[in-house]
């Protein structure tokens, strides 16, 4: 049985930043300018910076709130009902770079606009196959070696020998080097 384990430790070429906006106002109006606000903040600010950066927003739930407001009744005790206290939106916020120093810019201009949850990272690279047959390639080679010792060392030929070959790759991301995600609110 021969053996050949390769590790590629290639670095992203392009990262993908996620940051949940959670934004409570009294009407509908007062909510979207809030995080209209946040957001228009942040691009203007990467734009001045002249850093590449392209945000995408999209939205997550744009709910009621309630509160109880208990009312007393002449035949019964208490009454609960439901009282409009406002309005809770939340969106989340992409950012796509390629330089993994913008990070830290983005998590310091969204914290200065209230934006703590950074939800993930993904990385991205581009082209994944190529990087797959150069690993073929060099396993290949390893393979060819290894069986040119053996057969030298042990003086015989593997050419009549059954042969059964697997491969397969697996990929680990940083992200899952870390325990799961859980939201900051909720």
């Amino acid at each position: 049985t021969f053996s050949i384990k390769g590790l590629y430790n290639c670095t992203a070429d392009s990262y993908l930043a996620i940051f949940t906006i959670t934004q409570m106002g009294k009407t509908q109006q007062e909510t979207d300018s809030l995080v209209r606000a946040k957001t228009d903040f942040i691009k203007k600010a990467l734009q001045q910076r002249g850093q590449e950066v392209e945000v995408f927003v999209d939205m997550i739930s744009f709910i009621p709130i309630f509160e109880i407001e208990v009312t007393h009744k002449l035949f019964s005790k208490d009454t609960y009902n439901e009282i409009p206290k406002g309005f809770e939106l939340k969106k989340n916020l992409h950012f796509r770079y390629t330089d993994p120093a913008v990070l830290e810019d983005l998590v310091s201009l969204c914290a200065r606009q209230e934006i703590y949850d950074l939800v993930r990272v993904d990385y991205f690279i581009d082209d994944l196959e190529a990087k797959k047959a150069e690993m073929m390639a060099r396993a290949e080679t390893l393979l060819t070696k290894q069986m040119d010792r053996y057969q030298r060392l042990l003086g015989t030929d593997f050419g009549n020998s059954q042969k059964r070959l697997s491969d397969g790759f697996a990929m680990h991301y940083p992200l899952e080097q870390y325990q799961s995600y859980t939201a900051y609110c909720s």
